[in-house]
């Protein structure tokens, strides 16, 4: 039979140890040395630490860790005679305010159009688009420039890329380019219109001479 004894004479608030708070908030019964109040103020405590180290079940997802899957378009494109237009695919993440169009280009290839509504992603920022085929196809860079309308767009046109291919979007900010992707920059670039080409020559200023995002910006601007 458990017996009680009398409490302690009372303590000033704050001279009780924090290991020793915490340690009675794991059997708030049975820790005599400590009064009610100090006990109290153990319960306090867990309680705000574990609210702010509990692990949120679903924290937001970085903008530049974003995912935007593409999937095939498999639609057959009808006959250059056709009177009617050709298939334009429309792919919106509403979490990042891009979208993501694709099209048969007016010759040959494929016309990718990324823009963005809201303050994201920033001006300064390329879209990453890659081919989902396990394959050795380079990404696309596309840097995002202001428009009219007060968006931001980019665009490039591609024959590395088709109607049928699975893609993925992403954002990547210019900071992040090195030298792993000298051929990605270098094809994007030459894929990119005037816009673009004056886009990427704008990202090329903010390094030496000698550095390998430069001269990948650079070889693709000679490429005609």
């Amino acid at each position: 039979m458990r017996t009680w004894r009398a409490a302690p004479p009372r303590r000033r608030r704050g001279t009780a140890p924090l290991d020793r708070l915490l340690t009675a908030v794991e059997d708030v019964d049975t820790d005599d040395e400590l009064d009610d109040e100090a006990k109290a103020a153990g319960l306090r405590i867990a309680e705000r630490l574990t609210r702010r180290w509990a692990a949120d079940p679903n924290p937001p997802i970085a903008l530049d860790a974003r995912r935007t899957r593409i999937p095939a378009w498999t639609t057959t494109i009808r006959a250059a005679a056709s009177s009617t237009a050709a298939p334009i695919q429309k792919v919106t993440d509403a979490a990042s305010g891009l979208e993501y169009i694709r099209a048969p280009g007016s010759s040959s290839g494929t016309r990718i159009t990324v823009s963005a509504s809201g303050d994201l992603p920033a001006a300064a920022d390329l879209v990453r688009v890659r081919v989902l085929d396990g394959g050795t196809t380079p990404d696309l860079l596309i840097p995002l420039s202001p428009t009219e309308n007060d968006r931001l767009a980019g665009r490039v046109i591609t024959t590395r890329i088709a109607m049928s291919d699975e893609l993925e979007g992403s954002i990547a900010d210019v900071s992040s380019l090195d030298a792993a992707d000298a051929l990605a920059i270098t094809e994007s670039v030459h894929a990119a219109p005037i816009a673009g080409r004056n886009a990427w020559r704008r990202i090329a200023k903010r390094y030496p001479d000698d550095h390998p995002v430069r001269a990948a910006v650079l070889e693709g601007l000679r490429r005609r």
